[in-house]
């Protein structure tokens, strides 16, 4: 890739290279390596944790920090702080990422703990609210846990505060790295509104850098600004799960920048590269879907932008197909069981993104979705074969008896297609074996908690159904290993009189104590929210609505 000089101007010195800084002169900064430096015939040592530097421009290799099992940053000033950095070196950075491995996790966040003490200090409250959730899973003691991870929060802020009035590059890197921790860490003690404010925020400061424009669009590879690729990856997965929450039930909120959907090579090199491509898929639907709506409400039809943005995400999801079909034709014997089954998730992900593609400008018809039942059962039968293969070789032997936060990660899996399907499929076989699969789930996948999809999913099929199907012989104990059968399709469909439009959980409160569940009012043309339901965590309670 054809590395680009960064524009010359007024800058601060000290966001310059290494060797320009202790030289006190302005730097170009350059990449990989700073043009003045090498102009003069001196080393460049590069950005730090940022990469870069190198004695001769030919160089283009930039500089990864390995680090040793024990290693502790020179930042850390106790045994507590020690011990906490060790335990997310051991067990949070490897569990936390979830399903897709992300060099963000694997590597800019350890880098950057060693300079930036911002980033260590957010670090440190993350991990120890990780190593709380688990102490408190085994039964263990926390005492002083929870106030070790409000002052590593506050240290954090309070070292953010010189990049805010810096505004150089550095300073926005920082700053974004240290609001994805955040983010995580929010979605961990189950503060989904902080959360949200967290990534809102972090969004808005991506959008006024130009972080984003220099980081490689396939998301896949090292383009010229590594870092900046994994920043942007990182924001991208938080950013899609959290449009895919509101895609369920109605238009997204905030949106990335979308660029046109491609794809380099007729392979995937890797189980990431599928996923980060189908991402871009879905990017670019939540946008189709937020402008046809927004069109719709002023009464007007769809512009060809949009039309032609359609036919492009269709094509584009279909040569995503072909792409999986041949990577697994060609690499299948090569791949373990546990790289396979991450295939098959992606699978159902590509199969949802399509039924989502197909109705989503048809706004308010909830009979649509009768048209992709097949689709629905195909979903739910890999579903219940990854199940199956969990409960075989998963490291989980026994259900837990409460929320549990050693199966917590940050990225998505398969609660969000679970849900989608439940929500959308009115087959009852298919939809009750979907809210079945949720409620032997006791963790989080970021901003999707099982136990919560699982209330909203059971309490809809309850108000949809009601009595429709009470003189209809249901088996509803079948095994969860099973995929449905064709006699499981005989039940007549529900009449749209019975269906629930737009159904939206709200999951208020740091922490979230009360779930709230809407949907939109069919019989009013303002089409306003009515509550469904409330749902209280801490005894269970369920709440009917007006």
């Amino acid at each position: 890739m054809t590395h680009k000089d960064r524009p010359v101007g007024r800058r601060r010195v000290k966001s310059g290279c290494q060797t320009c800084r202790i030289r006190k002169v302005k730097c170009d900064e350059s990449f990989p390596s700073c043009r003045r430096c090498l102009s003069t015939g001196r080393k460049c040592d590069g950005y730090g944790i940022w990469g870069g530097g190198a004695t001769t421009t030919s160089s283009t290799q930039d500089s990864i920090v390995v680090f040793q099992p024990g290693y502790r940053p020179g930042l850390v000033t106790s045994k507590q702080e020690g011990d906490c950095f060790q335990w997310f070196t051991s067990r949070s950075v490897i569990k936390l990422p979830g399903t897709f491995s992300s060099e963000f996790w694997s590597t800019l966040l350890l880098q950057a703990s060693q300079s930036e003490p911002a980033v260590l200090h957010a670090v440190l409250a993350l991990s120890s609210a990780h190593r709380r959730g688990i102490l408190v899973d085994n039964q263990l003691g926390t005492e002083g846990e929870a106030e070790f991870t409000s002052q590593n929060y506050i240290k954090s802020i309070r070292h953010l505060q010189p990049h805010f009035q810096t505004k150089d590059r550095t300073a926005f890197r920082v700053a974004l790295i240290v609001c994805v921790v955040f983010v995580s860490l929010e979605f961990l003690r189950g503060h989904f509104t902080s959360a949200q404010m967290h990534l809102q925020m972090g969004l808005n400061l991506l959008a006024k850098s130009n972080i984003q424009q220099n980081a490689d669009h396939s998301l896949s590879g090292l383009g010229r600004e590594f870092v900046d690729d994994w920043i942007v990856q990182a924001f991208w997965r938080l950013h899609i799960q959290h449009e895919l929450f509101n895609q369920v039930h109605r238009e997204s909120s905030f949106l990335l920048d979308t660029c046109p959907l491609h794809y380099r090579s007729s392979i995937f090199t890797s189980v990431n590269d599928a996923w980060d491509q189908l991402q871009r898929l879905m990017g670019s639907l939540f946008y189709l879907t937020r402008e046809a709506r927004q069109q719709q409400a002023l009464g007007h039809g769809l512009s060809l932008d949009l039309s032609q943005l359609h036919t492009d995400i269709q094509e584009g999801s279909a040569q995503w197909l072909d792409i999986y079909t041949v990577t697994i034709q060609e690499t299948w014997h090569r791949m373990s069981s546990h790289v396979l089954k991450l295939y098959d998730l992606l699978r159902v992900y590509h199969t949802m993104i399509t039924i989502m593609t197909a109705t989503c400008l048809h706004v308010g018809d909830e009979m649509i979705f009768d048209q992709y039942t097949h689709q629905f059962i195909h979903m739910i039968s890999i579903l219940a074969d990854m199940w199956k293969f969990i409960a075989i070789h998963g490291t989980y032997r026994s259900r837990p008896t409460k929320f549990a936060m050693s199966r917590s990660v940050v990225d998505m899996c398969w609660i969000p297609p679970l849900y989608y399907t439940a929500i959308k499929c009115r087959v009852h076989r298919v939809r009750l074996h979907s809210i079945r699969l949720l409620e032997t789930s006791f963790h989080r996948e970021g901003l999707w908690d099982s136990q919560i999809a699982a209330f909203a999913a059971r309490k809809a099929m309850s108000i949809e159904e009601g009595d429709f199907y009470e003189l209809i012989d249901a088996v509803d104990d079948f095994p969860l290993s099973s995929p449905p059968t064709s006699d499981d399709l005989l039940f007549p469909p529900l009449p749209e009189s019975c269906r629930l439009r737009d159904v939206r959980i709200e999951v208020p409160g740091n922490p979230c104590e009360v779930i709230s569940l809407f949907s939109r009012d069919m019989c009013q043309s303002s089409g306003h929210d009515v509550l469904i339901a409330e749902y209280r965590l801490s005894n269970e309670e369920i709440i009917d609505g007006g």
